[in-house]
């Protein structure tokens, strides 16, 4: 629905953002590390979503608490 649609273009807008942060983690050191537990993050992970910056157990408590918030 529009919910999604709305969704999906706010993430393709904020892209060019995470881009820019995932190069500074990568200047950093701290790239493929997660920002919230400092595991670090599966290549695997990585591969699908280079601008990952948290693992999946973190990213999805994030997910969980934004949900509730809205």
């Amino acid at each position: 629905g529009a919910r999604r649609e709305i969704r999906r273009v706010a993430l393709q807008l904020a892209e060019p953002a995470n881009v820019e942060q995932a190069l500074a983690r990568l200047a950093d050191g701290s790239y493929g590390e997660c920002a919230d537990c400092a595991s670090p993050i599966p290549f695997a992970r990585l591969a699908a979503y280079p601008v990952a910056r948290r693992c999946v157990a973190c990213q999805g408590a994030a997910e969980k608490r934004e949900k509730i918030r809205k």
